[in-house]
């Protein structure tokens, strides 16, 4: 492999490098994806379902572990679950949730059922189990809008 106006024997490093830009591309310009580095989540896109778009991104992901290339870490957690598990056993976190505006109304519901709790008598158990309902609601939101067509 050879990069135009680079002269490099490859030993691998070029390779690497050609993978390494090709997951920045496929998470970052190839319309399939959203999110931050740790945080991207695929896109509600049915037209790119529907023309094999992702799996066609799945195979050039395949392609690059299979070539040595480096691991898709870009990924949020429950989507590499989804990936390698079929199923979500990570937590969603608001940090996965690209729309700035769901994200803003789950912060409020969060700090309003924070506020809630201090300022009645609750124990730390009542809290954590409140919390733990709002992020279950999150899973569950996630699991339904990004992960409608199962894996065969």
């Amino acid at each position: 492999m050879k990069f135009i106006g680079e002269s490099a024997v490859d030993d691998g490093g070029p390779r690497r490098e050609y993978f390494k830009l090709l997951l920045h591309c496929i998470a970052t310009k190839s319309g399939l994806f959203q999110g931050w580095p740790g945080h991207v989540m695929p896109v509600h896109n049915l037209e790119a379902l529907a023309s094999n778009r992702f799996f066609l991104a799945g195979k050039m992901i395949a392609t690059c572990l299979v070539q040595g290339g480096q691991p898709p870490v870009f990924f949020s957690a429950p989507v590499a679950d989804y990936l390698v598990f079929k199923t979500v056993r990570s937590e969603a976190c608001l940090d996965d949730i690209h729309d700035y505006e769901v994200r803003l109304s789950l912060e409020k519901v969060m700090w309003r059922v924070y506020t809630h709790v201090h300022t009645h008598t609750h124990t730390d158990d009542t809290l954590t189990i409140i919390i733990m309902i709002v992020c279950n609601i999150i899973i569950l939101q996630f699991t339904f809008l990004i992960f409608m067509v199962p894996l065969d």
